[in-house]
């Protein structure tokens, strides 16, 4: 908490936006009006209160966008001071004081003055020098449904490509503009620049609040601070010499009706930072006392960089503290640096944002050509066969230390191209066309399904996705996305072998066959985004016995006995 005469900067904007902005988020041309986007609303506390134990009244809840709308042109310089960056959007009129009663005096001066000029002018005014508490109410003002902004690829790339953002340095950058926005900062020379290949994702170094550097006392601002100077502030010089300019409105950038509008490139060229195409990952041995047999260490991995890089919106969806390799941070025992997350948890966590098998499952149960089969499995540990997808180089730990990072990279892009061919499909004679399923036949004729016509579509969907050659590569693995629980067959045992006529109360959680096959069909259709036939549409599987056939009225107490 900042005490009297230490310095004090307002925080207007640090309550209100939902999410640290990436880099810089240009939307396409500059058509958006203050109205249209500040009704949304901003929420934002004025700290002052709030930082002198002294006060007397509660904060102010400070309604951000009434007051935008309320300028001529949204004129930001009215409130926000200015210094060689541009406007400090995290200050009100001056970035520092020396005292609460000078804040105070600045704030009440400043606001009530506007308002007493709004009020001459026949206008709408805010509250005056008597209405202490029609500002000081300890409440925040309506917050808006904002939406994160994320430096995806396609937009990453509209500014790279943009002649309007202009470099910084441009006697060391040539004709890139990167130096724009990237920069290191340089502990001998106490400032920051321009390196060329040290080009990193905002986020490495600006985290959700300020961080204090320990040994300078270097402050390195927040990313939503960072990200609003240099970005807004960019945006508005674009808007004052008259060009294409991105938003300079909050609403501009965080409201998705707005962020559906955006111009994006389609076609995104691979950016360049060093990267490989395919690299080898494996374990350093873990460390033994002398005479101590160390533990047997899992085959490495061939790692498809290319593939993942055209497949996840930014880098920072894997990497996300740094470009260092994952076993910097994460060692076998854990670190304090990785906040001691083994290698182990961090690749294959079922449930991790990071890790590697916490992707792929997120993934598959979110496409809609895999969901079909993955939206109904629970998230586990992979164990078996389905560990030797990845971990296949059969070259031990040590050799691999031995060998040329030119040599292991050469190694890893052959073996990532060879599997990205997905397995055959079992021989026709063993996939039956049609199946019959009359087990439950009553009301509704047996069911007659598809069955060849299921596994081919199936298997056109696994043929255009890379991830799902890597992990489907034995015939039989497609068959477990219907026929689970048993191991992969081509053929599996039948769903009532399993799943009893009716429910069987002592199974468990295990439906009973009737709510199986409803269960597996009608979810896999929802979930496929299948239209025809609709999961509801009951006589488009097995038509109604017609009247005199042996048809029964479907009753309640019929039912109740199902």
């Amino acid at each position: 908490m900042l005490k009297p005469g230490k310095p004090l900067r307002l925080f207007l904007f640090l309550a209100a936006v939902a999410a640290a902005v990436l880099f810089l988020t240009a939307a396409g041309p500059a058509a958006e009006t203050p109205g249209a986007d500040f009704r949304a609303g901003f929420s934002g506390m004025i700290p002052v209160s709030l930082d002198f134990p002294k006060h007397k009244m509660p904060a102010v809840g400070f309604p951000h966008a009434v007051h935008a709308e309320a300028l001529p042109d949204a004129d930001c310089s009215s409130c926000h001071p200015k210094d060689k960056g541009g406007l400090l959007f995290s200050a009100f009129k001056q970035e520092t004081y020396p005292s609460y009663e000078e804040a105070q005096g600045l704030v009440h001066g400043f606001c009530v003055s506007c308002h007493k000029k709004a009020k001459a002018g026949g206008g709408k005014y805010g509250p005056l020098s008597a209405d202490c508490r029609s500002c000081h109410t300890g409440r925040t003002a309506p917050a808006p449904a904002w939406t994160p902004v994320s430096l995806t690829r396609p937009l990453h790339y509209r500014h790279v490509k943009s002649d309007k953002v202009e470099a910084a340095s441009p006697a060391e950058t040539g004709d890139t503009n990167c130096s724009a926005c990237h920069h290191v900062y340089s502990e001998e020379k106490q400032q920051t620049g321009y390196v060329p290949g040290e080009e990193d994702p905002c986020a490495f170094c600006h985290k959700e609040a300020a961080v204090v550097k320990e040994d300078s006392g270097l402050v390195v601002r927040s990313g939503r601070n960072a990200a609003h100077a240099l970005c807004v502030n960019c945006h508005l010089a674009d808007k004052d010499k008259k060009v294409e300019a991105g938003p300079v409105f909050c609403g501009g950038c965080h409201l998705a009706e707005n962020q559906e509008k955006w111009k994006l490139p389609k076609d995104v060229p691979r950016l360049k930072r060093g990267q490989p195409d395919a690299e080898i990952l494996w374990a350093k041995p873990a460390e033994t006392k002398p005479g101590e047999t160390p533990p047997p260490a899992a085959r490495a991995v061939a790692f498809d960089h290319l593939a993942h890089e055209k497949s996840l919106a930014s880098c920072q969806e894997c990497h996300h503290e740094s470009f260092d390799s994952c076993r910097s941070c994460h060692p076998l025992q854990g670190s304090e640096k990785g906040e001691r997350i083994t290698l182990a948890v961090a690749m294959h966590g079922a449930a991790g944002d990071y890790s590697c098998v916490g992707c792929h499952a997120d993934r598959a149960r979110e496409t809609t050509g895999c969901a079909g089969c993955h939206a109904a499995m629970e998230a586990k540990d992979l164990a078996g066969a389905e560990c030797a997808a990845c971990h296949a180089v059969e070259v031990s730990p040590g050799e691999l230390a031995e060998m040329s990072g030119e040599k292991r990279r050469a190694m890893a892009k052959r073996l990532a191209e060879r599997r990205r061919n997905i397995a055959p499909l079992p021989d026709k004679k063993d996939i039956p066309e049609t199946v019959t399923i009359g087990v439950l036949a009553d009301e509704y004729q047996p069911a007659r399904l598809p069955h060849g016509k299921i596994v081919s579509a199936l298997y056109e969907k696994m043929k255009e996705n890379t991830m799902a050659a890597v992990f489907h590569a034995e015939p039989a693995t497609m068959c477990a996305g219907c026929h689970h629980k048993s191991p992969a067959a081509i053929k599996p045992p039948a769903c009532a072998s399993c799943h009893g006529k009716p429910f069987v109360p002592q199974a468990g959680d295990r439906p009973g066959l009737k709510a199986a096959y409803h269960g597996q069909c009608m979810g896999c259709h929802s979930a496929m985004d299948v239209e025809k036939p609709a999961d509801t549409a009951c006589e488009a599987c097995h038509p109604k016995k017609e009247s005199g056939a042996g048809g029964r009225t479907i009753t309640r107490k019929n039912l109740s006995k199902r």
